[in-house]
């Protein structure tokens, strides 16, 4: 049995997403994290166009919620121990109905903290492991996943505390010797609340950064792209077997198109724990800096990929969500970014806010394909 082909779809969305002038509209921002929570899509955090202590301090109090069936963004007050006022840069997912945060920075150090927000009391919490020395190191741009009752991080930009760790590390030439790269793979467990660093077999990522690590089902994840010092943006395809730890890459060499080198670009599985699962790649900044407008669909299987039609957007430093609407019926929730050449400084670097809703059904006659109409507003 071939497997069955996700394709976009026709949509219909523009009149009732740019219908009415009072909707509510999340700040433009950047590298914030998101991550679904029920039904709804939540957003916090990222670079925004205000640096300022105060819009800092109010942007942590605050979530971004956005529901994909009634299309509309809402703000909500959060309380509790939220991630330090002003993080950005910091990985995120979604675990037992709540939304966790590991890492970033607040602009004056890189973190390695772990924070959870209750979905039911809309209350943050720092998570305190009973190993704390445990934890991976204090880093940016690293990447999280939820696996059965844990987290995984993988990946990143910081600076060790220590010889021993992290499992691999490459300096950086441009900033300060102290900075780096690394592959270290940490999970945490939620029930027994303890950090462990597990050796994998096989051929694992190198030391990276501004990748992205998607779940596919409940054994198996999913690395693409990133940037190192040696490589600069990369275009590799990793899969872990977690219920093994072993490690294996995509060859290559078997032909068929293959996105270009990228960072900064986001994923998600558009059909997560069922047969043949497919990894959906939109966006990400080239290697002259400069914003991806491509949508690209990975057949893990199978190992193939297949770019689709229209482009969107151009961004990088976005975030993508995906629901399950229907069966073979998949909406993704793409939000935020920066849609202009990298100019080296978070401060200046111009901020979205436009989301994009895509559709893709399961379609069994790959011959018919339909597209979406993209639609965004801003």
């Amino acid at each position: 049995m071939s497997p069955a082909l996700l394709t976009l779809m026709a949509s219909t969305l523009l009149a009732r997403l740019t219908g009415s002038s009072t909707k509510y509209e999340p700040l433009p921002r950047a590298c914030h994290i998101s991550g679904r929570v029920g039904s709804k899509v939540v957003v916090q955090g990222g670079w925004t166009n205000d640096f300022s202590d105060k819009s800092r301090q109010q942007l942590s109090s605050v979530v971004e919620i956005f529901d994909p069936y009634s299309e509309l963004w809402e703000q909500r007050q959060v309380e509790g121990d939220a991630p330090s006022p002003g993080t950005y840069a910091a990985a995120s997912a979604s675990l037992c109905g709540d939304l966790f945060s590991f890492g970033g920075t607040d602009g004056r150090q890189r973190l390695n903290t772990l924070h959870r927000l209750d979905s039911k009391t809309w209350c943050w919490s720092q998570v305190s492991p009973q190993n704390a020395d445990g934890a991976p190191m204090p880093k940016t741009l690293c990447a999280v996943i939820a696996f059965r009752n844990s987290l995984v991080v993988l990946g990143g930009y910081g600076v060790p505390r220590g010889p021993t760790e992290p499992q691999s590390f490459m300096q950086s030439t441009t900033f300060t010797d102290d900075f780096g790269w690394t592959d270290e793979l940490h999970i945490y467990n939620l029930s027994e609340g303890v950090w462990s660093c597990p050796a994998t077999t096989g051929e694992r990522p190198p030391p990276c950064s501004s990748h992205t690590f998607t779940a596919v089902d409940d054994r198996r994840a999913v690395v693409f792209g990133g940037k190192n010092r040696e490589k600069g943006k990369m275009n590799d395809v990793y899969i872990i077997d977690l219920s093994t730890m072993k490690w294996s890459k995509l060859n290559k060499s078997g032909g068929g198109p293959w996105p270009e080198e990228r960072s900064g670009h986001a994923a998600c599985c558009l059909n997560y724990g069922q047969q043949f699962p497919q990894l959906l790649v939109t966006g990400g900044a080239d290697r002259r800096r400069q914003p991806l407008e491509d949508v690209w669909i990975l057949d893990i299987d199978r190992g193939k990929w297949r770019k689709e039609r229209p482009t969107l957007k151009a961004r990088f430093a976005h975030s993508l969500t995906a629901f399950s609407l229907a069966p073979g019926l998949t909406e993704v929730v793409e939000f935020g970014g920066t849609s202009e050449q990298w100019a080296g400084s978070n401060e200046t670097q111009p901020k979205i806010a436009d989301t994009t809703l895509l559709q893709f059904s399961e379609d069994k006659h790959p011959k018919q394909l339909r597209q979406i109409v993209a639609t965004d507003h801003t």
